[in-house]
């Protein structure tokens, strides 16, 4: 089910039109899959307006994701919560999908991530939940059941594919930042 086009998309600290939320193609993430991201639920209450599930928790994570691939977020948490909750408003959405994506933009090609900066965006998309409908838990493809619940179906080599990926990544920035003490 594709998302339906909403107004703004918050970028690097502003909002911009959708059409406008853009990154340049040499951006390191697209090349290499330096980025992060959590996905979000936001619940229409129906008598208490939205309701963004964990978003404090949501963000710890995705601060401590980014500690461990040696990412400096250039925002608080509490500037990604408030962009978060922002972005739920301006768009005029009583349940949706919260989308906050940290990535390694463009400052040069290459694999060595030194000097490229850390982008963050947070996407929101309007999106009602329906029994039978495809989704990502943590990484798993799951299904809805009609009964609310959710079937697993874990794809391990999903898991070590992109663990392998994220450690010579990672073994990179250590190789360039031992050679530069030299």
């Amino acid at each position: 089910m594709p998302f339906e086009e909403v107004k703004k998309i918050w970028m690097n600290g502003r909002f911009v039109d959708f059409a406008d939320a853009k990154i340049h193609v040499l951006t390191h993430a697209l090349h290499y899959g330096s980025g992060l991201f959590e996905g979000i639920r936001c619940y229409d209450t129906r008598n208490q307006g939205p309701a963004i599930f964990r978003l404090d928790d949501h963000i710890r994570r995705l601060f401590n994701s980014a500690k461990i691939y040696r990412m400096v977020i250039p925002f608080t948490k509490d500037e990604i919560v408030k962009a978060c909750v922002d972005a739920v408003e301006l768009n005029r959405l009583d349940e949706c999908y919260i989308r906050p994506l940290v990535y390694r933009g463009y400052a040069h090609v290459g694999v060595n991530p030194i000097g490229t900066p850390i982008d963050v965006a947070i996407a929101v998309a309007k999106r009602s939940i329906e029994a039978g409908t495809p989704l990502m838990v943590h990484g798993y493809p799951v299904t809805t059941l009609p009964e609310g619940g959710i079937a697993e179906r874990p794809l391990l080599e999903e898991y070590v594919t992109a663990f392998r990926k994220v450690m010579r990544n990672l073994a990179k920035i250590g190789e360039v930042k031992a050679v530069a003490a030299n």
